[in-house]
């Protein structure tokens, strides 16, 4: 077994460095979804967090022990280029932050305003990546923050494990979100020493599971059926799409996790959802998914078990907020689309809009289909609509049926593989 540097005693130094400005962030029970979880559960809340993240804590425990005056550099295109630019500020140091060339302007413009210069080489984070370090070499007076493979950061991360435990110290289950390891480090760390009865629970991407599938080789376990390794595109998870886990980290997960498991897009996008509907908190993809793994029971547990799941990060895009809401009314049938045959004749395009209004069904869209598939003398529509029952469909395709209207319902399943 590797040894494991980072004990409480590291982490509760990291506290202290950290005090002054991190904030000590709330760990509320939620009772509208402990009910709909069959638990109780508790919500660590990271998306308060300066810079709405976790990054910071490790950032700044790290950035605080090195010499005043540093240039201090990264590359990310996340939440750790924020983290660190803001510990830079407050340090006093300058930092370079390497992003690609498409990293979203929110982003980019978010870690500039946090006093970083910011440089844009690439297409991808790897470009990015490489430009760093040929920088590096060059200027050897520059100091590399790693985003989690370093003892003070993993330290920084496992503040949050300390606090944890001292906000629910009866606490059963802590679930948290793996990427490169680091919050899964510490956490683990903390939660294994204060309350060594609690399970530690990882979570990550099925499209993204690198780290999933380097802890089930390494126990010899079951591999879930969702996983991939061939998604194409950017995960909703974006922060913990990490292709190589940390070498640093790992061996704390190896040792302390109890249970690793991994949730799916169409599942992180309904977490996402039921976070803005229910709780009114607005969470990444990353952030979301230790409550996607509790909200689609991919573990097993007590309905009195006191469950904490740290929502490590809330910096998601709009556009990607408002797709993972449509996406989950679709799934929960709440949104429907359908398609329909109506004659050209006066005043029928009125009669469908007067049923649904009936029904109280709300249009969100609608427009004509080519008649590739349709009469001359009749008009195809694309119609999508919000639903307030979805029993109330099959009522509704009735009434249109009764007036010789074809109808076909687009069924909605999970598309994740």
């Amino acid at each position: 077994m590797s040894e494991l540097r980072v004990n409480l005693e590291k982490i509760k130094e990291a506290k202290e460095r950290i005090r002054p400005y991190a904030v000590e962030t709330p760990c509320n029970f939620v009772p509208n979804l402990s009910k709909i979880t069959d638990c109780q559960l508790y919500f660590k809340l990271e998306t308060l967090q300066r810079c709405r993240a976790f990054k910071f804590r490790g950032a700044l425990s790290k950035i605080s022990t090195l010499p005043k005056g540093s240039t201090i550099v990264c590359a990310s295109a996340g939440n750790h280029s924020q983290g660190c630019a803001l510990s830079a500020q407050i340090c006093g140091m300058k930092c370079i932050v390497y992003m690609p060339i498409t990293a979203p302007i929110t982003k980019v413009d978010a870690t500039r305003g946090y006093g970083a210069e910011v440089r844009q080489y690439g297409f991808s984070f790897d470009e990015a990546n490489k430009k760093c370090a040929e920088d590096l070499a060059a200027n050897p007076d520059w100091i590399f923050v790693p985003p989690f493979d370093s003892d003070e950061v993993i330290a920084g991360q496992g503040t949050i494990g300390l606090e944890i435990a001292q906000q629910v110290p009866d606490v059963d289950t802590v679930v948290v979100a793996v990427g490169g390891g680091g919050l899964a480090a510490g956490t683990a760390v903390a939660i294994k020493a204060l309350c060594p009865k609690a399970r530690v629970i990882a979570v990550n991407a099925a499209v993204r599971p690198a780290s999933y599938l380097k802890y089930k080789n390494f126990k010899g376990q079951e591999i879930d059926q969702n996983t991939t390794t061939k998604f194409i595109g950017n995960p909703l998870a974006d922060g913990i799409a990490v292709i190589n886990p940390g070498k640093v980290t790992f061996p704390y997960i190896e040792q302390l996790v109890d249970d690793f498991v991994v949730v799916t897009e169409d599942e992180i996008s309904t977490a996402i959802a039921y976070l803005a509907e229910r709780t009114k908190m607005i969470c990444e993809g990353a952030g979301a998914s230790p409550f996607a793994a509790v909200l689609f029971k991919k573990f097993e547990y007590r309905p009195d078990e006191k469950i904490v799941c740290v929502l490590s990060g809330g910096n998601i895009e709009l556009p990607m907020l408002a797709r993972c809401i449509d996406r989950a009314l679709f799934l929960q049938q709440r949104r429907v689309n359908f398609t329909i045959s109506l004659p050209v004749a006066c005043g029928q395009f009125i009669k469908m809009l007067q049923i649904l209004q009936q029904f109280k069904f709300e249009v969100v869209g609608t427009f004509a289909l080519p008649n590739a598939n349709c009469l001359a003398n009749h008009i195809r529509y694309c119609v999508t609509v919000d639903i307030p029952n979805p029993a109330l469909m099959e009522d509704v395709k009735a009434e249109f049926e009764k007036n010789g209207w074809t109808i076909n319902i687009t069924e909605t399943h999970p598309q994740d593989q």
